[in-house]
């Protein structure tokens, strides 16, 4: 359950930085070379954010 939350908060922050992004290939808005090529920061950046999140829950 607590691994559906986090995957449900990353895939929202994808969509909020990137509307592109999609889990779906038929709802992508842009081709995968474009999103991998324009969006890999923020994808990073929000990868950061999630992993910082783990870590702050465990060392509760």
């Amino acid at each position: 359950m607590l691994l559906s939350v986090f995957t449900e908060t990353y895939m929202s922050v994808l969509r909020r930085e990137n509307p592109g992004v999609s889990h779906k290939p038929e709802q992508r808005a842009f081709p995968d070379y474009e999103i991998e090529r324009q969006h890999k920061l923020p994808l990073f950046r929000s990868g950061l954010i999630v992993l910082a999140g783990l870590i702050a829950l465990v060392s509760l």
